[in-house]
């Protein structure tokens, strides 16, 4: 969908995931081209990481709806966090992150479950 899109390690969770977006310069001058916005969400800039994570999330949650038979069900938690990662210790201690986060996710803050929520 998005050619200056690559996604490394990820994982879904039962209401937020963890993902490494790495974003590669593409067309004149390294930079994405800038297509006019036909959104419904104008606040959200065409080829964006807010964009990208809102088409994630919409598309998602529609399909988990539609198999799940829940209509209108709400799936992921509000808004999302972003994080440059600037070197390889980072990049490597992030992606490991996200492959143990499944492992504890009893213990999850965001766990509905929680007894701290």
């Amino acid at each position: 969908i998005r050619k200056e899109i690559e996604l490394d390690e990820y994982v879904f969770m039962p209401n937020h995931f963890h993902g490494i977006v790495i974003i590669n310069p593409v067309g004149a001058n390294g930079h994405a081209p800038r297509p006019v916005s036909t959104s419904k969400h104008p606040s959200k800039k065409p080829k964006s990481l807010s964009a990208l994570i809102f088409g994630l999330k919409s598309y998602a949650t529609k399909k988990i709806n539609q198999n799940s038979n829940t209509p209108g069900a709400k799936i992921w938690q509000r808004n999302y966090y972003e994080h440059i990662i600037r070197n390889k210790q980072s990049f490597d201690k992030i992606r490991q992150y996200i492959v143990d986060n499944p492992l504890s996710w009893e213990i999850d803050q965001l766990h509905p479950d929680n007894p701290l929520k």
